[in-house]
């Protein structure tokens, strides 16, 4: 894997904020917000496992339309095909994902621009 002077500031904000002295919520806002940067996402949703429930709830998230939240809340939570298949592994595992475009105007598609730095972020779309 190949860090940046950049993203390796930012994991060092990020495991500064996880030695601070912050509730719950605010450290997963926090946290959020440089993983919002270090991984160039557009969106962020943290939720905790309620065990007495069986539920995914104490939302925080950046970006997203709360109905969306909601939408989680109510149906996805319950039709995930892969969240508790990770979570039963309870070690590090390697998940890749892979987005389609509908049209592909190579060269100017964006999917297929010369990455500016090594990518371990996602895999090229075929």
């Amino acid at each position: 894997m190949y860090v940046t002077a950049t993203e390796s500031r930012v994991l060092a904000r990020i495991f500064g904020l996880l030695s601070e002295d912050m509730g719950e919520r605010d450290v997963r806002e926090a946290v959020g917000n440089h993983l919002l940067e270090l991984l160039g996402a557009d969106y962020y949703a943290s939720f905790v496992w309620q065990e007495a429930t069986k539920t995914f709830g104490k939302a925080v998230f950046l970006n997203m339309d709360p109905k969306n939240v909601a939408n989680y809340d109510a149906y996805y939570q319950y039709h995930d095909p892969i969240t508790f298949k990770l979570q039963a592994r309870r070690e590090a595992t390697l998940v890749t994902w892979e987005r389609r475009r509908a049209a592909c105007n190579f060269p100017s598609c964006a999917a297929h621009r010369k990455p500016r730095r090594p990518s371990w972020r996602r895999p090229h779309p075929a």
